[in-house]
């Protein structure tokens, strides 16, 4: 075995630089994660036998330019790898010689606390169920080369990989945890892989909207719009999300029964269009009307939403008047406010506490004031942290219904679903029992899904009779924006653990606490880039001028007094 994975990782090209396991997973050009992704499918395979069970690998690199490319590895459950094999994927996708460091990491020579290697993965299991990684790709120009590199990584290590070609990144989650269940139901049958088919996600969505559109009932609305334009960023979401709507339509009993009126624009899949011009990434970070919204019957008022690349983000939008080039952005953040707003109320009208249900919505930094106050004032129990999904999912995991989310239109909600059953059991056959549980449904819990999150918006507008402007001003933002400064080395600049202050140097804190105190509805802070020499900078502040005097102010000083620092 180790023969036969030297030879091939011998035939991949080495680059002389190091590759990081981010919070995206490896992330980089394209053309440099050949060999990358051949040890990656190792790796995999590895955590795959451990415990004779699941790994899950995607190709791709959502919302980035066209030429990039990456991979993410997550577990059996459909959760983001852990911590400590994230370290160990680092270690081993930068070795210099990678049977030597297989030999040791086998032999217990290496160490990686919290790494848990309890059986020879070098061995081939007999009489249990095989170990198995499901794979899956986005559209991109290098993506089926990579996928076939990790492919080739996981046959070589003795577990066998599962190829479910072009899927949605969240959809490539869920099927893995839904194996993982099937497995854990029948151990006894070694092909029940077989039985999950990727269509499966998108008959469950099909059929979770229809359970709850059920409940919503048919009563005329006044003010909510069937009618939606969705961008899909040239990217897998269009290929997925169209056979939604034509399993919807048969669900429904016909097309014109579906209460969503989907028109999809750039749903091209040639790679070198993925991105380009278009997608949730484009709309929220450059406020820019995605490419073909005019030509394809995009008009003021109307209702718009955004996926990005591989559909595990979602942004919505909407053009205010005739002209206007920038468009009314509704981001993750005001998403996740409408659907925690939503489940509170209903708990409230079912008289259940925070105590008997407790609940919390995890953000990052980035928040916008106003999007806190208005939590606040609903009652939404809510909590900062780190940006990442691995840094939120441990504080939502602790509560009975946690939902985490960013500004950039990533986000889900989380339950357990012994606990909320045991709430509403009493009051189960009301309406508000039946549509907490249809709304919890009705949510990717691997993972963030613009398609998941998108049919559970549009049921809860529906509900509550609301527009895409009634939406939009939920709550005002005040004007915010990201900035970056570069440094010398940014490892000098250390923060709290949920980012929104420095420890070091503390001097300059004070100087952003002095120009916030003295700045209307002020907000600043600073933290180094993960990835490279430059410091981060959000500033808000109730009006635009303010806002960008504040961030001038804060560049200046960093500039003339920590460049070198």
């Amino acid at each position: 075995m180790l023969k036969r994975i030297a030879a091939a990782d011998a035939t991949y090209k080495a680059f002389d630089k190091r590759f990081a396991y981010g919070t995206a997973g490896f992330r980089t050009l394209g053309e440099t994660l050949d060999r990358v992704c051949f040890r990656a499918g190792v790796l995999a395979g590895i955590r795959a036998k451990m415990d004779h069970g699941l790994a899950g690998v995607m190709v791709t690199a959502s919302h980035n330019p066209k030429q990039d490319n990456g991979l993410k590895i997550f577990e059996k459950d459909g959760a983001m790898l852990e911590g400590p094999w994230e370290k160990l994927a680092e270690s081993l996708v930068n070795t210099d010689d990678l049977p030597t460091f297989l030999t040791n990491l086998n032999a217990g020579q290496l160490s990686f606390p919290g790494v848990s290697l309890h059986t020879d993965f070098f061995a081939q299991p007999q009489g249990v169920q095989p170990p198995l990684v499901f794979i899956g790709m986005d559209t991109r120009d290098s993506s089926q080369r990579l996928i076939d590199a990790v492919s080739q990584g996981i046959t070589l290590i003795g577990a066998c990989p599962v190829n479910y070609g072009l899927v949605t990144t969240p959809q490539l989650h869920w099927l893995t945890q839904r194996c993982n269940e099937l497995r854990m139901a029948m151990p006894g049958d070694g092909e029940v892989h077989g039985k999950v088919k990727k269509e499966d996600f998108n008959e469950a969505w099909a059929r979770y909207f229809k359970e709850f559109s059920d409940l919503i009932g048919d009563s005329p609305k006044s003010r909510y719009e069937t009618d939606l334009l969705l961008d899909c960023a040239n990217g897998v979401g269009s290929i997925q999300f169209k056979l939604n709507l034509e399993l919807m339509a048969e669900i429904f009993g016909g097309k014109d029964k579906v209460p969503l009126n989907v028109t999809i624009i750039n749903d091209d899949e040639k790679p070198d269009l993925l991105n380009e011009e278009c997608g949730a990434e484009y709309v929220h970070k450059d406020q820019q009307l995605p490419h073909n919204f005019a030509l394809k019957g995009g008009r003021p008022g109307i209702k718009c939403a955004s996926f990005d690349g591989d559909a595990d983000r979602l942004i919505y939008f909407y053009q205010r008047t005739e002209g206007d080039k920038v468009p009314v952005i509704i981001d993750g953040d005001k998403q996740f406010a409408l659907i925690l707003m939503y489940i509170k109320s209903l708990l409230e009208k079912l008289g259940i506490t925070h105590s008997e249900l407790t609940h919390v919505f995890v953000q990052t930094a980035y928040v916008n004031s106003r999007s806190t106050k208005f939590l606040k004032a609903k009652g939404i129990n809510n909590e900062l942290c780190p940006t990442g999904v691995k840094n939120a999912h441990p504080i939502v995991v602790g509560y009975d219904i946690g939902a985490n989310d960013e500004p950039n239109g990533h986000g889900t909600i989380v339950c357990k679903w012994d606990r909320v059953r045991a709430a509403l059991e009493s009051k189960k056959d009301s309406i508000e029992a039946k549509k907490i549980q249809a709304i919890l449904q009705l949510s990717n819990m691997t993972v963030g899904d613009a398609i998941a999150n998108l049919l559970l918006i549009e049921s809860i507008l529906r509900d509550l009779d609301m527009s895409i402007a009634d939406f939009a001003t939920l709550y005002e933002e005040n004007p915010s924006r990201m900035f970056k400064a570069v440094v010398k080395d940014r490892t000098k600049f250390n923060v709290v653990w949920d980012e929104s202050r420095l420890t070091q140097p503390i001097e300059l804190q004070n100087y952003i606490d002095a120009l916030v105190s003295q700045t209307t509805e002020g907000k600043a802070f600073v933290r180094p880039s993960g990835t490279e020499d430059i410091l981060r900078l959000y500033a808000e502040a109730k009006t635009m001028e303010e806002m960008e005097a504040l961030a001038k102010a804060i560049l200046k000083e960093i500039d003339e007094k920590y460049k070198d620092y």
